[in-house]
């Protein structure tokens, strides 16, 4: 299973799309797609004016991103972790730095990574299938790109708490009126609600909406880069725990099954 970033300019709109082959799959993010996410994002940043917004999205009726693929999850131990979470860190990131605003658009599942993928975005668009889930309590261990940070912002410390350590999942109406996402509905709905905004931010300054743009996140989060170090902290801490290596062993012999 193999998953690709893509990237289009049609104006007003950029597009960020993750597809996965064979279809029917999650896509999932490893070093590599981690690496084309950096390049998407560094193409966007340097698109003319006519650009005004991005939408992330997958190609995946029943799944946004689900996070570490597979293989990357076998590779992770107490030495890697920590270069794996920075390297998350430094591109959602980018992501979240970018002057533009910028839209997760989801459909089906989404979880750890792919949900912390999704935060880095300033709004949340979704379809009336969505579900949203922090599942690493389960395998031991630690949401490490953000999730730790960015989630409780957005929903408060007792949501983020109860979606956290549950690790079990929340359907649309309630992500949305926990504050997670902006608002969801179904295809045709999402799309007239989607060509709305993208009409509202094409109208208004450029400049003034970067602005604001960066002015709100500094005021949201002063403390995102120590944040970077606390998580790969935690995560290594996790990742060198027993309980951690008996729930991936069993994870892992459960998917080698399917």
């Amino acid at each position: 299973m193999i998953t690709t970033v893509t990237t289009e300019l049609r104006a007003p709109q950029a597009r960020i799309i993750f597809s996965v082959d064979p279809p029917g799959k999650p896509p999932a993010v490893d070093y590599d797609v981690l690496g084309q996410l950096e390049d998407a994002i560094t193409i966007i940043a340097s698109a003319g004016p006519e650009i005004r917004l991005v939408l992330v999205e997958s190609t995946e009726p029943e799944y946004f991103v689900v996070g570490a693929n597979l293989k990357a999850l076998q590779q992770i131990d107490s030495q890697s972790i920590r270069p794996w979470v920075r390297r998350g860190h430094n591109v959602f990131n980018m992501l979240q730095e970018l002057e533009l605003p910028v839209i997760a658009l989801v459909r089906g599942f989404t979880g750890g990574g792919g949900l912390e993928l999704a935060l880095a975005c300033d709004f949340i668009y979704a379809a009336d299938n969505a579900r949203f889930a922090l599942p690493e309590a389960g395998l031991g261990l630690i949401p490490g790109w953000g999730g730790s940070h960015r989630l409780p912002l957005r929903i408060g410390a007792a949501r983020a708490k109860e979606l956290a350590f549950s690790a079990r999942p929340i359907e649309a109406p309630t992500a949305y009126n926990w504050g997670l996402i902006n608002y969801y509905g179904p295809e045709e709905e999402l799309q007239q609600k989607l060509a709305a905004l993208t009409e509202s931010i094409s109208a208004n300054s450029r400049i003034s909406v970067a602005m604001e743009k960066q002015l709100i996140n500094s005021a949201l989060s002063p403390d995102n880069p120590r944040m970077k170090f606390e998580e790969a902290a935690a995560s290594t801490a996790a990742m060198g725990s027993s309980d951690t290596s008996r729930r991936l062993e069993e994870f892992f012999e459960k998917r080698s099954r399917k």
